[in-house]
């Protein structure tokens, strides 16, 4: 993209504070750098610590118009290397930092160092900034950094509320086949069960946080005068085009990390990283040394958390699959201790020669390895979208909030309806079909209305109706049916995804390319391991940055794995594991069984990872951008959802969109194994890389120069942000 001339404007970006948020916004804000714009991208202060930490000081040094500033988040001092625990982080979001931002941005307006604001872009779930940006007069739009589908789920938790189905009576809904009840009333999104909404509203109370969140911010998206989705059109056409039946503004951008290809080779924004871990680029080393499309990738993404039990099994379940695999472990994944020590030395013994462990990687290139087969991931929308990008099909285990949403749309299998509440089919949805209530994404799973997430998400959701447009980083033909139901009740949306593919038109000499918005260190030494790998060859596991787990679960995730005979590069966050430490919970003998097959790294740059031509398969949490990434590199998924908009986004990777396959939220390491097996040798995984490899085409032509995303990416400068030039 051309840089443009006359006047600077100026656009302020505003993050959720987790890594699936803050990296497609990064994303975005480093493609309107390349067109000349001046960005103030705001952090939170713990995440700003987190990046100099794990990535130095240079990290959040910036450009000259590149700038990074921060706002408290308003929780108490907390482990400074650990992830956020959500409710309470969007509780807080909602009511401590509208006071802070308005600061920001009067400082902003006061200061002659920086040229006037000229635009607020949002992120979905901070919809208060809708209130600043009008306070100030300031244009705004509103980035979904989730899929569409998941957006529509959100949008159903005030239907949820009047039908009666929520708020859940007691913790029976779970087991007793409540979830399977079907759900044919979501514009767009057919054959869906209750179990295929957004997680979070999976609630006991009316009064749960996260129900409240999800389902207010949704609401208040449609108050902003766009909405910018990272999907493209064809991706969810069903779902895009009942949105924007209801709200027209719509822009599919996406995947950002396919439109991301634009940006100029000398841009330096190139160089910015938006990792809240270290990537371990080692793992593609290890991936070069596999055969083609042969390695599971395994990745939770960020957030997704699991029990010990839930570890071990899939970790057998690789292990027992023959395969090798990459399998992306967080030192937090495991709920309550270290998810190093939920492995024991057995698993590592089985593995040694094929699974290869780490803590986090470069997820983008891993995906995008030829090596990587299919991808096991928890279906967040990020990872899904990567693994659009990388045409690899996937294994789904969606763990909470959109991922379910996501799995279902991934799996077009119409017989895997099963027994329970959260298989109840939803059909009222519009755009988005073969819904099941655990689909939508995971806050609506509560037992309360009171609950936080449900409130604040739901909340947040509908306050972006109130935005004058919503940016979503997505493409229409991903996710057409969701946009259109979406701009049917909110016409301002604008789909500019994915951005990390979008991002090719920054100029070559841009100085923004430097940047990087990474949380976390991200180890590149995988890479070399990944070169040394057959193509598609190698699993690439990472469960996202904030996805915690139980040792139990690691241990199954690290069995499975093994089991599997794959190559594996797992990235294992430190704090992967509730409640210990990730780096302990695996025994010595798992890590023999693994030592010639299986690279273990605390993060990595995940694009570069996915993108690597060693990577068969993506073990991840179904985080939007762990999926976009996916979508980007044309690599398959296996989704082990963890909360949030996963479950959706697992729902759709696994229905829709046909690329992934779910691993139950149970994870036993014999399941594992059989998923990663059938994704690198069976006929369904070659079927599923060849449909990833056909979404990565359709994502690169949607960010393509002429492309629906470039074009939206175009006329949101030109309407949305009010620049001409």
């Amino acid at each position: 993209m051309s840089s443009i001339n006359g006047s600077k404007p100026h656009a302020v970006c505003l993050p959720f504070p987790a890594q699936g948020h803050v990296n497609p916004m990064f994303q975005l804000a480093k493609l309107l750098h390349s067109r000349g714009f001046h960005i103030t991208f705001v952090n939170t202060e713990f995440n700003h610590r987190r990046l100099i930490r794990s990535r130095g000081p240079d990290s959040v040094r910036g450009l000259p118009d590149f700038r990074f500033e921060t706002i408290p988040d308003g929780l108490p001092p907390s482990d400074r290397d650990a992830t956020q625990d959500v409710p309470p982080l969007c509780d807080s979001t909602r009511k401590n930092c509208l006071g802070p931002f308005k600061e920001l941005l009067l400082k902003l307006k006061c200061s002659s160092e920086v040229p006037p604001i000229t635009c607020i872009i949002v992120d979905g779930i901070m919809t208060f900034g809708i209130e600043a940006a009008k306070e100030f007069g300031i244009p705004e739009v509103l980035f979904w950094t989730a899929s569409a589908c998941s957006f529509m789920g959100y949008l159903q938790f005030d239907e949820l509320l009047k039908r009666g189905i929520v708020p859940f009576r007691d913790e029976n809904f779970i087991q007793d086949g409540t979830l399977d009840t079907p759900i044919d009333w979501i514009p767009g999104m057919k054959n869906m069960r209750l179990k295929d909404l957004p997680s979070f509203m999976r609630t006991l109370s009316v009064d749960d946080i996260m129900f409240d969140f999800l389902g207010s911010e949704a609401q208040n998206c449609l108050k902003s005068s766009a909405i910018i989705f990272n999907t493209f059109r064809e991706f969810e056409h069903e779902v895009l085009d009942s949105i924007s039946a209801k709200f027209p503004n719509i822009y599919t951008i996406g995947p950002l990390p396919l439109l991301n290809r634009h940006l100029p080779a000398e841009s330096q924004v190139k160089s910015l990283n938006s990792s809240l871990w270290a990537e371990d680029s080692t793992c593609l080393e290890w991936l070069n040394k596999r055969e083609p499309n042969s390695v599971v990738y395994v990745n939770y993404g960020s957030i997704t958390t699991m029990t010990e039990e839930n570890l071990r099994e899939f970790a057998w379940g690789l292990a027992k699959s023959k395969h090798p695999f990459l399998w992306i472990i967080r030192p937090d994944v495991v709920t309550g201790s270290d998810s190093a020590t939920a492995l024991p030395e057995e698993f590592f013994e089985e593995i040694k020669d094929r699974g290869l462990l780490a803590n986090w990687c470069p997820q983008k290139e891993v995906l995008e390895h030829s090596s990587v087969g299919v991808f096991l991931t928890h279906c967040g929308w990020n990872s899904t979208l990567e693994t659009i990008c990388s045409g690899v099909p996937m294994i789904c285990w969606p763990f909470f909030a959109d991922q379910q949403t996501n799995c279902h749309f991934a799996f077009r299998d119409e017989n895997f309806i099963q027994d329970g509440t959260l298989d109840t089919p939803i059909d009222w949805i519009p755009g988005m079909k073969n819904m099941r209530l655990k689909d939508l994404p995971s806050f609506m799973r509560t037992l309360s209305v009171d609950d936080i997430m449900f409130d604040f998400l739901g909340s947040e959701a509908q306050n972006c109706l109130k935005s004058s447009a919503i940016l979503f980083n997505t493409f229409r033909e991903f996710e057409h049916e969701v946009l259109d139901s979406i701009s049917a009740k909110f016409p301002s949306i604008y789909t500019i995804g994915p951005l990390p593919l979008l991002n090719r038109h920054l100029p070559a000499e841009s100085q923004v390319k430097s940047l990087n918005s990474s949380l976390w260190a991200e180890d590149s030494t995988c890479l070399e391991w990944l070169n040394k790998r057959e193509p598609n060859s190698v699993v690439y596991v990472n469960y996202g940055s904030i996805t915690t787990m139980t040792e139990e679960n690691l241990r199954e995730f690290a069995w499975g794995l093994a089991k599997s005979k794959h190559p594996f590069l797992w990235i294992i966050r430190p704090d992967v594991v509730t409640g210990s430490d990730s780096a302990t919970a695996l025994p010595e003998e798992f890590f023999e069984e693994i030592k010639d097959r299986g690279l273990l790294a605390n993060w990595c740059p995940q694009k570069e990872v996915l993108e690597h031509s060693s990577v068969g398969v993506f073990l991840t949490h179904c985080g939007w951008n762990s999926t976009l990434e996916t979508i980007c590199s044309g690599v398959p998924m296996i989704c082990w959802p963890f909360f949030a908009d996963q479950q959706t986004n697992c729902h759709f990777a696994c229905t829709a969109w046909g690329i992934g396959v779910e691993v139950n939220n149970d994870v036993k390491r014999d399941e594992v194994s059989e998923l990663v097996k059938e994704m690198m040798e069976g006929n369904k995984g070659k079927k599923m890389r060849e449909k990833a490899l056909e979404w990565k085409k359709k994502a690169v032509e949607a960010t393509d120069i002429g492309g629906e995303s470039y074009n939206n990416f175009e006329r949101l400068i030109r309407e949305g942000l009010g620049y001409g030039g």
